[in-house]
């Protein structure tokens, strides 16, 4: 019998399942049943605060307590055309470690995009095609430029931001309100203003 592929029409809605709990389900089918390292298109997510970036926009959703500027994934909504691959660049991917030899594993990956040559497909899916997508956030210059990085110039980072012109994407938003519900507020709490420091480089 002809194995059965994933199909996007069966996509869960967003904010009914976590991406772990649909790669179980879907885990008798293709690609996860007979690939390694499954690819994932990229969207650019600028760093335009304004318009559709303005507080009330990046507001809805967000549970009471939380300072939404905290979070690229609440904050930022304006992302590149899907189909300016110059603006999304190369996919990412997941790995099934477990199909991969340990004598593998103890080599340096070949790239983050393409990780294992012999097991990972050329990192340029098609979104359409693709079960799942990666947000990959431009954010603030000053977080942008944090990095040691010659690449990451002010020169560079408004070229990337003027890529920004496809529209606007809440696909993410669900996911800090399902976090509260499942860990607790104060948990919820305590492991944010955590990240924030890490993020911001604070003691």
């Amino acid at each position: 019998n002809k194995q059965k592929s994933s199909n996007r029409t069966e996509l869960p809605v967003i904010g009914e399942m976590t991406v772990i709990d649909y790669i179980k389900r879907e885990k008798h089918k293709k690609p996860w049943y007979n690939q390694a390292c499954v690819t994932m298109p990229r969207i650019l997510i600028g760093s335009n605060s304004s318009g559709a970036n303005n507080n009330d926009s990046i507001q809805k959703g967000v549970p009471a307590g939380f300072d939404v500027n905290d979070f690229d994934t609440m904050r930022y909504r304006v992302h590149a055309d899907i189909n300016n691959w110059y603006a999304n660049l190369y996919d990412k991917v997941i790995v099934d470690v477990n199909r991969i030899a340990d004598n593998v594993l103890q080599n340096p990956a070949y790239s983050i995009h393409r990780p294992y040559l012999r097991r990972c497909p050329y990192p340029d899916s098609c979104l359409d095609e693709s079960m799942l997508k990666v947000n990959h956030y431009l954010g603030s210059f000053e977080a942008y430029s944090s990095r040691s990085d010659v690449r990451r110039s002010a020169e560079f980072y408004n070229k990337k931001a003027s890529l920004i012109d496809g529209g606007t994407d809440d696909d993410i938003r669900p996911w800090i309100k399902h976090f509260v519900e499942n860990v607790g507020e104060e948990s919820a709490h305590n492991l944010t203003s955590n990240l924030v420091k890490f993020i911001s480089g604070d003691d």
